[in-house]
């Protein structure tokens, strides 16, 4: 998730982000990469299934611009319904 607004635009959120009914795969040989941005408001994700096999690891928010506002903690975060293939995949940070 990341506040990008298009090319010279200030940064602005993500505010309200819905990650729903996704299916989700990696093979063991990929390191699967999280990026949330600092300043995220109201996330939920909901009904996915998240099949990987491999190592998770969080990046910053954004790679290529990482946004220096926010405390990082994600504010109003809701996980409901999701499978997942290894209980530590999802950074416990995060």
């Amino acid at each position: 998730m990341s506040g990008y607004v298009w090319k010279n635009n200030p940064r602005s959120g993500p505010f309200k982000t819905y990650i729903y009914n996704n299916t989700i795969y990696t093979k063991a040989a990929i390191v699967s990469k999280i990026a949330v941005d600092k300043v995220s408001n109201g996330v939920l994700v909901v009904n996915n299934i998240f099949h990987v096999e491999g190592d998770s690891q969080l990046v910053l928010g954004d790679q290529y611009q990482p946004d220096e506002r926010g405390s990082g903690v994600i504010k109003n975060v809701n996980f409901t319904n999701n499978l997942f293939l290894k209980d530590n995949f999802w950074p416990k940070n995060v």
